[in-house]
């Protein structure tokens, strides 16, 4: 054989032997398991054939331009990279070299070796596909950029943008909106006090840096979401919601801050008024304590006067019910002035009173002696009764005046308007408990009464027959019985509810209402309750008791409406009590027979005045302001003249100097002669009255001022007539038409300027709205004066005539033409996300954790195989591997942690239903709300990605890396002990050589001589092949420990290592400032050493060489170049010249073993790094390689 079997058996990769005529001879294990079979006799187009070989584009491959055949010929052979088919249906990727066998001169045969790339070729590859992702992700992510920063002029929030240094670089215009100007861009954090905000808490001004701009940047860390109050430019106030947050460069490091601001004045305005609803509820809450456990109607008429009495701190109160020409009151609730319990004549109301309450229409009266509207019989009624003021309020059944209720005050009083709504209320309440009450008692009186009750009563009421279980505790109850009033309440029909139980109608029943129930049944007793029936939504007020042995009845009635009114009612009697505290008045009383003057000893404090001094006229007169004190005292005596209350304002100067303003009311007594014998009052501090009287008349000037320059057009148009009454100057912006044009226009000239398209929604707008309700509105597209169209919003209300009907249209109509395309870019940019997430293969999800209710795209549903139509959460959970689900729920812990909340990345299993295990990637954040330990999450959102093949691909370049790694230290190994081995026999081989050189040169003939030099030439050759060989082997095994090392010192060095060289060659080396790298010295130098040799060797004849070494920083390496302007390199061999042995020219025209560029790329690789050439041919060549920074 041309080559032993025991050598080609110990290449460890595919190896051919092919003799001179082109035929394999030999092949060792490797190459024949590959090939499927023995491959002696086969010509290379036999071995293309058989293991399919092709280029590893995938193009078809010629015999001819195999390295085997290449060698076989005596031309210069270049590796190839190939790709082939084995025998077991893999696709291998190869790098072919060949070798020839020389006997003599003549070429004996080839040796063809295959190094099997396969694991390098999928590893690049999916590098590739991996640096293309991240390339059109980036391509993506700079159109959604774009596509924020147009959404961000439309944000309905303040946006602001600082750079690090606290400028004001960038702002939305909802920011000037907020701030009803247009603000300033600040250049440094002490500025942001130009932007005027209070702490909503304290009142104070905020410092600089507790903006949360400022506190974001100082802190590098999000600041808010913080309640603040800002003083506008307008001199208005707001109340915003401010926030920032950090924003880093790539590096990590600070680059500015965004700040937001989300304008909550019309939240906390809401707030306000449902804290004063819920003062009014507590009210009614307490009325329905107090009224519920009552079964005897007297008992609820006179519980109810005592609690609105009490509440009211009024005089008299009493429920009265209507018998003829009669009315009657039970009892009253009378703590001040004396009862008038019994049987009174109906026309003691007096004809105006009495027509009021025959009309269901609520009196209210703040002084019977000064209302002009009482005749004097009816004044003397009300004096007889201790009443000055009153409400009273009648209650008609079929439009008959039958009950009624009054309250009564023995002082006048302004009634407000929610003591009259209460008033009304607390009527309506005791009228429907008088009626419950008198029902009980009927039905427990008279079963005939009850059936007729049963089909009028406004309660509902059902009978039930209680289920048992074998144990005898009730598990259900059936419906028996049910009247109409359950069917208009709940609306379930009861011919289709008798005869089923609860559970059957409302599978999802809790066992807490059939306990209840099931108490009544077996054990008689009754069960009174409040509580929410969870199937309906709506709270229900109960009461059950036995109805015989295992049935019950129950009768109940909606109670969700005083509920939700008891609440806010709650809210509104705190306020009213704040209100009561906060407001300071005194009394006083003038004897004016005895000539005393006393008063309240709050009136000392209002008027600054010493506790201990006696109450006169004098020190009265010398508090009173000089320009005041005059018109004050004629006002009083004009008062006592002309027999009118008194009506006083003026101003009094304390002692610190203050000026305070008095509002002071009184009213005189007279005896039988007409003469004044008595005059009492109050004095008010209005000072806050007399500033909102100020404040009124400046906003007045300001709304004037504001609907002259408001980008939104007022109107109101007589429905009658058709035509406008009213444009605000803002319509000729909007229309392009005048005011003057626009109040000219007919309501038809103005409906045929609207879209055709539009017209009808418009239309429908007005006619479903009703007279005084609340407003409505409608958007659509108007004909501008130009002709073009422009989208506007119409916020609008009917406001009646006298008549009741319909009269004026007054709205609001504002161009909402650039909102419009914005809704229309954010669908796009929606839609455009979602084709992202589509093409990324993700599905989206939504989890809101109040409601428990879960969203998902149809890509989530394919993935995890659900319908995604019951509850596909429950199903997802029970899919996920045993194994992975603790860890899944510590990453959502850990983003539902409002200390610090983090976005949480997981990969786990699920178990599809046919057995499969599939990966899946899920991305989630949580959303937030509140503040400090209010805090709390709202909702979880994310995607879920199928990574299944990514999985797979990822074990299998596991596997490929780990079979490459052994492949490599196998290689080693063999390199560094067969050139070590090899190195004795080849010195004897040399020496001897090179003896008989010395001795028998000349003796024998010359081709003997010639043929010594043969010997020692390739002698030396192998020598030095062999040193280099084990040089690349012992670059990972005979290594130094990387370490801080100084480039400079190591190339001067190596400056001076090849000093002779460079002289000889006329070189000039020159390298700029290098730093220090973590690197091995010895290979270091070894790098430069090789490459600066290589310059020299391939130098340009007739062109003085220049080498040139110099650095640049990339984030953590260096970057080294190696420039000369010697010959260059092909671009087609770029690749090539790193290959171990490969050479691009003979060894006659440049010596050397092709070995120096493999070991420059093995050291670089070694240390982490780089390397790369660029060259033009008969320019130059540079080589770039990196190392890691010290």
């Amino acid at each position: 054989m041309i080559v032993p079997a025991s050598v080609l058996a110990a290449i460890r990769q595919p190896a051919f032997v092919y003799r001179r005529e082109g035929t394999v001879e030999a092949a060792n294990d490797l190459a024949v398991d590959w090939a499927g079979g023995p491959l002696a006799g086969m010509t290379p187009a036999d071995v293309i054939a058989r293991l399919s070989i092709r280029r590893r584009d995938g193009t078809p491959l010629l015999p001819d331009e195999l390295p085997v055949v290449r060698a076989l010929r005596g031309e210069e052979v270049v590796d190839l990279p190939l790709a082939a088919a084995t025998a077991d249906g893999r696709t291998v990727y190869v790098l072919a070299t060949a070798s020839p066998i020389r006997h003599g001169d003549a070429i004996a045969g080839a040796l063809d070796c295959w190094q099997d790339v396969t694991a390098r070729v999928r590893a690049e590859e999916a590098v590739r596909e991996s640096e293309a992702r991240q390339r059109a992700l980036a391509g993506s992510l700079d159109v959604e950029r774009e596509l924020l920063a147009t959404a961000l002029e439309h944000l309905p929030v303040g946006v602001w943008i600082a750079d690090a240094h606290g400028h004001l670089v960038g702002k939305n215009p909802e920011a000037d909106r907020i701030w009803a100007g247009d603000a300033p861009l600040v250049k440094s954090i002490g500025e942001y006090p130009a932007y005027l905000a209070l702490d909503a808490g304290t009142g104070e001004p905020l410092a600089p840096e507790e903006y949360p701009v400022a506190r974001a940047l100082l802190t590098g860390r999000p600041a808010g979401p913080v309640e603040l109050r800002i003083c506008r430019f307008d001199g208005t106030h707001r109340t915003v919601l401010g926030s920032a947050e950090p924003i880093r460069d790539r590096d990590g490091q600070l680059a500015g801050a965004v700040g937001i601001n989300l304008d909550i004045t019309g939240q906390k305005r809401a707030e306000a008024a449902l804290k004063e609803s819920e003062e009014r509820q507590a009210f009614l809450l307490e009325l329905n304590d107090a009224l519920a456990p009552l079964a005897d109607p007297g008992e609820v008429q006179v519980a109810a006067a005592r609690v609105l009495g009490e509440h009211l701190g009024a005089d008299w109160v009493a429920y009265f019910e209507v018998d003829g020409d009669d009315y009657v009151i039970v009892n009253d609730y009378a703590p001040a002035v004396p009862s008038v319990a019994g049987r009174h004549r109906i026309a003691a109301f007096g004809p105006r009173l009495l027509a009021e309450y025959r009309a269901g229409r609520t009196a209210v009266g703040t002084d019977t002696e000064t209302d002009p509207d009482l005749s004097p019989a009816e004044r003397a009624t009300f004096a007889s009764v201790g009443a000055r003021a009153y409400v009273g309020v009648p209650l008609l059944k079929a439009g008959a005046f039958v009950a009624g209720l009054g309250v009564n005050a023995a002082a006048p009083r302004a009634w407000t308007s929610v003591e009259v709504a209460l008033v009304e209320e607390t009527a309506d309440r005791t009228w429907a408990a008088v009626e419950r009450a008198r029902v009980e008692a009927a039905l427990r009186a008279s079963e005939e009464r009850y059936r007729e009750l049963f089909s009028s009563m406004g309660e509902a009421f059902a009978l039930h027959e209680v289920v048992l279980d074998d144990a005898g505790a009730p598990v259900d109850y059936r419906f028996l019985a049910l009247n109409p009033a359950f069917e208009a309440m709940t609306g379930f029909p009861a011919d289709a509810l008798v005869g089923l139980t609860a559970r059957e109608v409302h599978p999802e029943l809790g066992s807490w209402y059939i306990e209840q129930y099931g108490r009544v049944a077996t054990t008689g007793g009754p069960v009174r309750f409040e509580a929410c029936f969870p199937p309906l939504g709506r709270w229900f007020a109960v009461r059950a008791y036995s109805a015989g042995p295992g049935r019950f009845a129950s009768v109940f009635s909606d109670v969700t409406e005083r509920r939700r009114a008891e609440e806010a009612l709650r809210v509104s009697l705190e306020r009213q009590a704040f209100g009561q505290r906060a407001a300071r008045s005194v009394f006083w009383d003038w004897d004016m027979r005895t000539e005393t003057l006393t008063w309240s000893p709050e009136f000392y404090d209002l008027f600054g005045l010493p506790p201990t001094a006696p109450a006169s006229f004098d020190l009265f007169g010398s508090v009173l302001h000089p320009d005041d004190r005059e018109d004050a005292m004629a006002r009083i005596a004009s008062s006592i003249e002309e027999h009118r209350p008194l009506e006083n304002e003026y101003r009094i100067v304390l002692p610190d100097g203050t000026v305070r303003w008095i509002g002071a009311n009184g009213d005189t007594t007279y005896d039988r002669e007409g003469r004044p014998v008595r005059m009492a009052g109050i004095c008010v501090d209005i000072i806050d009255r007399r500033r909102a009287d100020e404040a009124l008349r400046a906003s007045e000037e300001l709304t004037r001022s504001i609907l002259d320059r408001s980008f939104d057009a007022l109107y109101r148009r007589d429905l009658e007539t058709g035509r406008a009454e009213y444009y605000s100057p803002a319509i000729q912006a909007i229309t392009g038409f005048s005011v003057e044009e626009a109040m000219a226009m007919s309501a038809d000239e103005v409906a045929a300027r609207v879209h055709p398209d539009d017209l009808a929604a418009v239309t429908a707008g007005e006619v479903a709205l009703q007279p005084g309700a609340s407003e409505g509105s409608v958007d659509y597209r108007f004909l501008r004066k130009d002709g073009t169209y422009c989208w506007v919003s119409d916020r609008f209300q009917l406001v009646p005539g006298g008549d009741g009907r319909p009269r004026y249209r007054e709205g609001i109509i504002r161009d909402i033409t650039e909102r419009k395309r914005a809704e229309e870019q954010l669908a796009r940019f929606d839609e455009q996300r979602q084709l992202a997430l589509d093409a990324a293969g993700m599905g989206w999800w939504h989890y809101d954790l109040f409601t428990e209710i879960a969203s998902y795209d149809a890509r989530y549903c394919e993935i995890f195989d659900v319908d995604g139509t019951s509850r596909p959460n429950e199903e997802i959970l029970a899919r996920i591997h045993p194994d992975d689900l603790p860890g899944v729920w510590a990453r959502v812990e850990t983003a539902l942690d409002p200390a610090d909340p983090r976005p949480y990345s997981v990969d786990y299993r699920i178990l599809m239903p046919d057995g499969a295990v599939r990966w899946i990637e899920a991305r989630g954040i949580a959303t937030f709300e509140g503040t400090g330990m209010d805090r709390h999450a709202t909702s979880l959102v994310g995607t879920v990605r199928d990574i299944t093949e990514l999985k797979r691909d990822e074990e299998e370049l596991r596997t490929y890396a780990e079979h490459l790694r052994r492949s490599n230290e196998d290689l080693e190994r063999f390199a560094y002990v067969s050139s070590h081995d090899l190195q004795e026999p080849l010195r004897l081989i040399v020496s001897f050589s090179q003896l008989l050189a010395r001795r028998y040169r000349g003796v024998l003939d010359e081709d003997a001589d010639e043929y010594i030099d043969f010997i020692v030439e390739g002698g030396i050759r192998m020598q030095t092949l062999i040193l280099d060989l084990l040089a690349y082997s012992r670059v990972n095994t005979k290594a130094q420990e990387l370490r801080p090392i100084d480039a400079e010192a190591v190339m001067a060095a190596v400056e001076r290592q090849l000093a002779p060289s460079l002289a000889e060659a006329g070189a000039t080396l020159a390298y700029d400032p290098l730093p220090t790298v973590t690197a091995d010295p010895l290979q270091l130098e070894q790098v430069f050493s090789n490459l600066v040799s290589n310059a020299i060797k391939f130098r340009r004849p007739g062109a003085p060489l220049r080498i040139h070494v110099s650095t640049r920083r990339l984030d953590d390496v260096w970057e080294f170049s190696v420039a000369d302007n010697g010959i260059g390199i092909d671009p087609r061999y770029h690749d090539q010249i790193f290959v171990i042995f490969q050479r691009l020219h003979t060894r006659d025209a440049y010596p050397g073993t092709g070995i120096g560029l493999a070991i420059v790329q093995r050291i670089i690789d070694r240390h982490g790094g780089t390397i790369r050439v660029e060259s033009t041919p008969g320019e130059g060549t540079t080589f770039f390689f990196t190392l890691p920074a010290a």
